[in-house]
Order: C-alpha cells, then sequence, then structure tokens
C-alpha cells in the first residue's frame, strides 16, 4: 500500500524562514538597547521560540510593555511573511511529488496556526495541502504526541505514515514510531546535518532533483 500521509514542517522546509524567527531575541532586545546574554544564541536553536520569549521576558520584563513578546514575534513574523520571506524553490513541485504518489499531505508546524494559516494563503500553498496543524494544537514535534495524534484523525498506520522536516530531533522522534523520514537541508540549521541525515529515511539537500524522494515513495509501496 506504502505511504498514504505526509506530515510535512513548514518553516525552514518549505519556506526560507528560519533566519527571520532566529533573529527575533537579538533584533528584540538590540531595538530596546539591552545586553545579549551570551548562550541566547545557541539555546535558540535547541528549545522552542516560545520558551525563548518567556526567559526573555522574565529577565527583561520592560519588553512585555507593549504585550506579550509572543505576541508581537508573531506581528513581526506576518510582516515578513507577506513581505520578505520566499517560498524555498521547488516546494510545489515537492509537494505534487507527494500527492501524485497518492499520499495526503498535511502541514504539521511550530508555528501558531493563526500565522500559519496566513502563510500558506499568502504563499499559494492551500490548494496543495489537505490539512493544517499547528503543535498549540496536537502538541510538541519533539514528543510522539502530535505524530499519534495526526495518525489517529487519518486512520493511518506509522507504516503509512511519514515525516518531512529539517530538525533531526523531531525525524528522530518519528522515526523511533516507525514513521518514514524526509529530512530536507536548511541552511540554518547546518550544525546538525550530520545528525539530520543519520535520522533520514532520504535526505534532499533542496527540491531541485526529486528523484530521490520519488524512489523513496515507490520503494515504499513495494515494501508494504
Amino acid at each position: 500500500m506504502g505511504y498514504r500521509l505526509a506530515l510535512v514542517d513548514f518553516d525552514g522546509t518549505l519556506v526560507d524562514s528560519m533566519p527571520f524567527w532566529l533573529s527575533l531575541p537579538a533584533e528584540t532586545l538590540a531595538e530596546a538597547g539591552l545586553p545579549m546574554p551570551p548562550e541566547l544564541d545557541a539555546r535558540s536553536r535547541r528549545i522552542p521560540l516560545w520558551e525563548i520569549a518567556r526567559y526573555l521576558a522574565r529577565e527583561y520584563p520592560q519588553l512585555t510593555r507593549t504585550g506579550p513578546l509572543e505576541e508581537q514575534w508573531y506581528a513581526r513574523m506576518r510582516e515578513h511573511y507577506l513581505h520578505r520571506i520566499p517560498l524555498r524553490p521547488g516546494a510545489e513541485a515537492f509537494l505534487d511529488v507527494l500527492r501524485r504518489a497518492g499520499v495526503r499531505v498535511w502541514i504539521l508546524s511550530a508555528t501558531s496556526r493563526p500565522l500559519l494559516d496566513t502563510a500558506v494563503e499568502h504563499f499559494g500553498l492551500a490548494g496543495r495541502v489537505e490539512r493544517l496543524l499547528s503543535e498549540e494544537e496536537v502538541g510538541s514535534k519533539r514528543t510522539e504526541e502530535p505524530y499519534r495524534r495526526c495518525m489517529a484523525l487519518a486512520g493511518t498506520g506509522p507504516a503509512e505514515t511519514l515525516l518531512a522536516e529539517d530538525s533531526a530531533p523531531n525525524l528522530l522522534q518519528a522515526r523511533s514510531l516507525g514513521l518514514g523520514t524526509v529530512a530536507v537541508r536548511d541552511a540554518s540549521m547546518l550544525a546538525r546535518q550530520e545528525e539530520l541525515r543519520a535520522a533520514a529515511g532520504v535526505y534532499l539537500p533542496d527540491f531541485r532533483d526529486l528523484s530521490a524522494l520519488e524512489a523513496y515513495l515507490q520503494r515504499g509501496r513495494e515494501e508494504k
């Protein structure tokens, strides 16, 4: 039968947005004239952004005078999505390969649902995607919860489900459950590329050549 459901990450996988997300803490501190904690840049690549926002709010309460940092950052990112962030070349073709193989495509993102809805519509991907889900709805992708919940919603098992991601920890979590794994290189996360390759059923350096993905999907059909 092969794969029937693909859970596809959004930021860093389909759109080149990670530099914008990762720069938010430093930009916020610089604009407020506040010092950058020496460990902050490294931490921002390991833990969810909302944890960074809460950490900064505790360290610098003055940053929240105009509202929670998460809300300030989401408003800023909305402008970035609409005016500055590019769709990764070949992203539509990547989604089309999955759909032609009979795979249902759901986006599973750490981004908040209202912001995700806006971005997906802006990039013209809504017609290529069956469903959008955010971590706030189904749980952190670094745990088993969202993958189990998505499979239950779709009526698929692990051998029929794959995760496409630029995050090695998320791919490793999915692989531990028996899901297929498609690793997508993100230039903002180069420090973890070897770990990403190790977690991958198939590794895509970009979307220019999708033959490896097509072969991976074909093997899935033949083996199941």
